[in-house]
């Protein structure tokens, strides 16, 4: 929780009162953050909580599946290619 609060200080939520995060949202993040063994992984799942705090309802329990599936290394690679996209489509070379 400590990583989600500075996430959410460094840039805060927009909505207004405090968000109404599902039960079935916290019941995963606190399985998924248990696992979390080393500081990158705790930022990693502090970062999704603060995105659900800014927009409740966007975290799916399919994308906390990606996300603890997904290694540093192929999420760089995607946040690359996403850069490259031409509206909702992505040129193929």
């Amino acid at each position: 929780m400590r990583h989600a609060i500075e996430d959410l200080r460094r840039n805060p939520a927009s909505n207004e009162g405090p968000p109404e995060l599902d039960p079935s949202f916290l019941n995963k993040i606190e399985r998924h953050s248990e696992d979390a063994s080393t500081e990158q992984l705790r930022e990693k799942w502090g970062r999704v909580v603060a995105a659900e705090v800014r927009k409740p309802g966007t975290v799916t329990p399919m994308v906390m599946r990606i996300v603890d599936e997904l290694s540093a290394a192929t999420a760089a690679l995607f946040e690359e290619l996403c850069a490259h996209r031409l509206g909702n489509t992505v040129p193929v070379c």
